[in-house]
């Protein structure tokens, strides 16, 4: 209803109400917002109550915080002097909290307050019956010994909760390391436009992008020149042992044996993104002495400046 005039009933209603009711309550009521209700009440000159206390109305309510009691639970009289006032109960205290007549560290609840509460249930479970249907039912020794014994087994397995949910992940990712050969599962969407997964005919095998197969085909190239020993495509998977959150393994893209016999790992990375970069910064610190080289976008577009036109199958976008 918000920007639509208000209708008569509703100007009645607030023109009744608004020495008795806040403008949020009234808004609440109308199917209004407190802002609404505010201006409308200003245009029309209707003055809220709740905003204007007279000099004899604050004489009133601090007379009757004064008086003995009216700090506990017990606030026998407060709708007696909020009718009095002509406002409601809510706005009485509000006031009251304003003007720091109202303690903060009083206590809520008297023992005699407690105990009308308690026979209050009693009469009511007397009339309706128990609520779960358990009236009259006590536990014999044998059976409390059992729920104390659940009882405290709940608790050691919520502190041990984080152990067993790392335990879970492990075993996930040691199932997906045995199916896929990396600790998740081969993706089934094409996050880059330069991807193009599949099986390429003169590799025969399947790589996940353009780019991985066509560093394939540039370190078979290499291997047919004498340059390098051998190769692999992904054939090693690197865990991180003891973490608790974020990657668990990495699995470089290519396994290079150099001339000299030295191994070195080849990640093919046009675009590093924070997933990638975090799994990288995990890998040195896991494994310090192993020598990866990562190709980027410039040194990938270097090699096909060079040698797209030399190496056969290179695929182009």
């Amino acid at each position: 209803m918000t920007g639509k005039r208000f209708t008569a009933d509703e100007l009645a209603f607030i023109e009744s109400h608004v020495n008795s009711m806040t403008h949020a309550e009234i808004g609440s009521a109308i199917g209004r917002s407190k802002n609404s209700v505010r201006n409308i009440c200003s245009e029309k000159g209707w003055i809220n109550r709740d905003l204007e206390w007279s000099a004899e109305d604050i004489a009133k309510l601090i007379s009757w915080y004064g008086r003995e009691g009216a700090q506990g639970k017990d606030t026998l009289g407060l709708e007696d002097l909020a009718k009095q006032l002509g406002r409601l109960k809510s706005n009485v205290c509000r006031k009251a909290r304003s003007l720091g007549l109202t303690l903060k560290d009083r206590v809520l609840e008297t023992r005699d307050a407690k105990e009308a509460m308690a026979e209050r249930s009693r009469r009511w479970i007397a009339e309706n019956g128990h609520p779960r249907g358990a009236l009259g039912i006590i536990h014999s020794a044998e059976t409390r010994a059992k729920l104390g014994e659940k009882s405290r087994a709940a608790w050691v397995n919520m502190r041990e909760m984080p152990l067993i949910l790392e335990a879970r992940r492990m075993k996930q990712a040691k199932t997906n390391l045995k199916r896929y050969g990396r600790a998740g599962p081969p993706a089934t969407s094409n996050s880059y436009s330069r991807c193009r997964r599949g099986v390429r005919d003169d590799l025969g095998f399947f790589v996940r992008s353009r780019w991985e197969a066509n560093y394939a085909r540039y370190l078979k190239w290499l291997k047919q020149k004498g340059e390098i020993t051998d190769w692999e495509y992904e054939p090693e998977t690197f865990r991180f042992d003891g973490v608790t959150r974020g990657p668990y393994t990495y699995l470089p893209d290519f396994k290079v044996i150099e001339t000299s016999g030295k191994i070195v790992f080849h990640e093919v990375k046009g675009w590093m993104d924070p997933a990638s970069r975090n799994r990288l910064k995990r890998f040195s610190k896991f494994y310090p002495d192993v020598s990866l080289v990562v190709v980027d976008q410039k040194a990938y577009l270097e090699i096909e400046r060079k040698l797209s036109t030399v190496i056969p199958n290179w695929e182009r976008q």
